[in-house]
């Protein structure tokens, strides 16, 4: 189309201009992913989503924020709302397409929006990714053997470094919880009792409080994820107060799970 043909259309309304060379057609009612499809428009064939969009898009978040992040070589932002990061580290082990949109890999994704969350929403994003399986573990090795020095290698790696570290079984866990319970002098509850259909962990009747302790990897799979979350739902559905909590908050955490035990006590007295 020609410059004049272009200028008509967008006399009339068909065309609406976003950026050079970029046109929203017919209207500009919000679409999905609309808004990083014309930021990866303007900013040219080499640019792809990353960061916190990337995040968005891999759904390891639930909001991308008010702008959109795209990284490309040239470094420019030609259309307002739009952070172009530029990065001389990216190989082809780091790009996708999803939603026919290039993207950073999920391990990239991870790597380049840690110093943009909070260390409780990297932690979230981190455990869903290996959780439901958007990254692999040995992806996550080789990621982080190749990117020291990224602002974010710090934070990942931490993480990293504790799916690595030594784990409770679930036996243990769940005996060093009873502990916890029984040193802050906590009601005693029923242990591995059924209720419901289900084996709950740690069971206080006359509160209606279940305490659930699962470990990690125990929890590697998207259908156990499923099926963890299914059984609280059902729980709840028949009254009961669910505390669901990792072997390694028993393990780190110990004052963290007695208090939120207590509470969930208190609110049934």
């Amino acid at each position: 189309m020609t410059s004049d043909a272009i200028g008509r259309r967008v006399a009339r309304g068909y065309l609406h201009p976003l950026a050079r060379g970029v046109f929203c057609v017919g209207h500009q009612a919000p679409t999905e992913w609309g808004d990083e499809t014309a930021a990866l428009l303007a900013l040219g064939k080499d640019a792809v989503l990353s960061h916190l969009s990337a995040a968005c898009l891999w759904r390891l978040v639930t909001h991308p924020g008010d702008v959109v992040h795209a990284t490309n070589p040239t470094k420019r932002a030609p259309l307002p709302g739009v952070i172009a990061h530029r990065s001389d580290t990216l190989t082809r082990k780091d790009l996708r397409i999803h939603h026919g949109l290039p993207v950073t890999s999920p391990a990239r994704t991870l790597l380049d929006s840690a110093p943009l969350l909070s260390d409780r929403q990297l932690e979230r994003a981190f455990d869903q990714a290996l959780v439901e399986g958007t990254v692999r573990r040995n992806e996550m090795v080789e990621l982080l053997a190749r990117a020291r020095g990224h602002h974010g290698w710090g934070l990942l790696a931490g993480l990293a470094d504790r799916e690595h570290g030594p784990a409770l079984t679930k036996s243990e866990a769940e005996e060093r919880a009873r502990q916890l319970i029984h040193a802050a002098g906590l009601p005693q509850p029923l242990i591995n009792t059924r209720l419901h259909g289900y084996e709950l962990d740690f069971y206080w009747p006359d509160h209606q409080v279940v305490l659930e302790v699962d470990g990690f990897p125990f929890h590697t799979t998207r259908r156990r994820f499923e099926r963890d979350h299914r059984k609280d739902s059902d729980l709840k559905d028949h009254g009961l107060d669910v505390v669901r909590v990792t072997a390694r908050q028993v393990n780190d955490e110990p004052f963290a799970i007695v208090a939120m035990t207590a509470r969930a006590l208190g609110r049934n007295r």
